[in-house]
């Protein structure tokens, strides 16, 4: 595995930083990557789970109750809107929303407080005066992104934040695709290596785990190519919430990262992603099935990764140099292009 470039920070801060990270990355939306080469990717189908024939029968989203009157007394403005807008059934409202809530409930907030931005600071003042440059350039782009966090994130009481995963489910229901596809992966649950596992108890992920599996079956089935990944993801050893509640399956396993090698252009496994070396019958076997999945499913269309998805720009992102986004560049799911953020 290659050196982090966070390497110069304390061992603090590193763990510290990296669980930023972890807990943060799938919550950027996708940066636009140059595109060297011509995409054979035909039109995005429009058919998500509201009007799929695939797609298997879902309880409807349920009304939420009002929040405590202190708590909404107390919520940012923006979040006030949002919360007024997704109640009122504007499935993109609940997608932000729900976007929202759940990657604020991930970040540990003392890493939001003003000493531990003082910290950073004192960091990047050291490393630009010993000439570390590069250094000092990670930490003020840390300082940056924190700094956003803290803007959008303060002022959210706990009686929201648990409401991520009913938002979100709100807007897959409705369509909405970017919610599809958040909702779908699990991103509102907190719980896999978090101190408190409450959500893993909760009826939100009951019904998840319950309906989750032939949604997303439904998604590979009208051609979706962020099922493919999401697919590859669950069948993985990464402990991702999808792959929390997929039985073991080696063929499965293989076959979904065959069919992904097929399907994406640019498509590279992570330095990180472990696989189990297949014998040579489970290797042909999983080769014809992911075939048979590419003809069937994909009519053998080629997609980016970098282009053609909804919702999973940063899908098994290679490790580099960085992958934190610059401040400027990050924006909440299913924001309009002209919306503006505190």
């Amino acid at each position: 595995m290659r050196r982090s470039r966070w390497a110069w920070l304390a061992p603090t801060l590193v763990l510290a930083l990296a669980l930023v990270l972890v807990a943060t990355t799938a919550w950027f939306l996708r940066v636009d990557h140059a595109d060297g080469g011509t995409s054979t990717a035909a039109p995005p189908d429009q058919a998500w789970i509201a009007d799929s024939p695939a797609a298997p029968a879902a309880e409807p989203a349920r009304q939420l109750p009002p929040l405590p009157a202190r708590d909404q007394a107390i919520l940012p403005t923006h979040v006030r809107d949002l919360v007024a807008r997704a109640d009122g059934g504007d499935r993109r409202a609940a997608c932000r929303l729900g976007s929202l809530l759940a990657h604020c409930r991930l970040i540990n907030p003392d890493l939001l407080t003003d000493d531990f931005l003082a910290a950073l600071h004192k960091n990047e003042d050291d490393m630009a005066a010993r000439g570390e440059l590069s250094a000092a350039n990670e930490a003020a782009s840390m300082i940056l992104n924190l700094t956003t966090l803290r803007r959008q994130c303060d002022g959210i009481p706990p009686s929201l934040s648990r409401r991520a995963p009913a938002y979100l489910r709100q807007s897959a229901l409705a369509g909405e695709p970017e919610a599809v596809v958040r909702y779908l992966r699990g991103d509102a649950f907190v719980g896999l290596g978090a101190t408190d596992s409450s959500d893993l108890l909760g009826p939100d992920f009951d019904q998840w785990r319950r309906e989750a599996p032939a949604l997303l079956q439904a998604q590979l089935a009208i051609g979706r190519p962020e099922a493919a990944l999401l697919l590859l993801e669950a069948h993985s050893h990464h402990g991702t919430t999808l792959s929390f509640i997929t039985p073991e399956d080696p063929l499965r396993d293989q076959a979904y990262l065959r069919l992904a090698q097929r399907l994406f252009e640019d498509f590279e496994l992570p330095d990180y992603w472990m696989t189990d070396e297949p014998g040579p019958d489970l290797a042909r076997d999983a080769d014809l099935l992911a075939r048979e999945w590419q003809e069937r499913f994909f009519q053998d269309r080629r997609f980016r990764i970098s282009k053609d998805l909804v919702g999973l720009g940063n899908a098994l992102l290679p490790e580099g140099d960085s992958t934190w986004p610059a401040a400027e560049s990050w924006r909440p799911a299913c924001a309009e292009p002209e919306d503006d953020f505190p």
